[in-house]
């Protein structure tokens, strides 16, 4: 819900190339997913039940969010990993990208036109670029050569930056077409927002669930 959002607001954060945050998309979803998998394997339910459940919570949380682009991709790619999770095979995160591209895409035609699943679908693909071929390459590159303590930190460093510039700079065909040029700051502005994402979806998560017990809002 962005109606309490200003325009300004929302036109500064398109700018700075940073208005992904807002949107609803992968992050949220595997948080979703992750929680619902999570708390069914501590009751100790079988592979089955826990991933037909998962999916299902998939299907309504893409219901919830009135089947946007962006959660339909990360949807669907959530349902390819949970059935590969079933049958015990490996899913191909990169062919499953194209999967749910080409099923969204089969559904709605013009979905390609949409900034936001070009973006959605830009970003993922960065991160699963980073994660296949570039990030081994650098936990072999780092291994031995430090201190494990100081490779751990070190490597935590590089991981973080490495993958926002990796997302951010698979975007910047789309967001050129956006702003009409290409500014460095897009690329400082995901390093500094992006890490803090994760941490703020939880905290809003929390603030909306005790919202429902104690008034959102007090007079003090």
């Amino acid at each position: 819900d962005k109606s309490g959002m200003p325009q300004k607001m929302y036109n500064d954060m398109r700018l700075a190339g940073i208005v992904h945050i807002v949107c609803v998309s992968g992050l949220h979803l595997s948080l979703w997913a992750s929680l619902i998998i999570s708390v069914l394997k501590k009751v100790k339910l079988p592979r089955l039940v826990r991933n037909s459940v998962a999916a299902v919570g998939v299907v309504f949380f893409m219901m919830l969010t009135g089947f946007s682009y962006s959660v339909m991709r990360s949807g669907i790619m959530t349902l390819v990993f949970l059935f590969a999770d079933f049958v015990l095979r490996k899913s191909d995160s990169i062919n499953s990208l194209g999967f749910s591209v080409l099923v969204i895409t089969a559904i709605s035609p013009f979905a390609c036109a949409s900034v936001s699943l070009q973006l959605s679908v830009l970003s993922t693909l960065g991160i699963l670029i980073y994660n296949e071929f570039i990030k081994p390459y650098i936990e072999k590159l780092l291994e031995g050569k430090s201190p494990e303590k100081l490779f751990s930190l070190l490597f935590r460093f590089l991981n973080a930056v490495l993958l926002t510039l990796s997302a951010t700079l698979m975007m910047q065909p789309v967001i050129l077409e956006l702003t009409g040029g290409f500014s460095f700051a897009t690329v400082i502005s995901n390093l500094i927002i992006t890490p803090a994402a994760g941490p703020a979806i939880v905290v809003a998560a929390l603030a909306s669930a005790t919202g429902l017990i104690v008034p959102a809002r007090m007079n003090i």
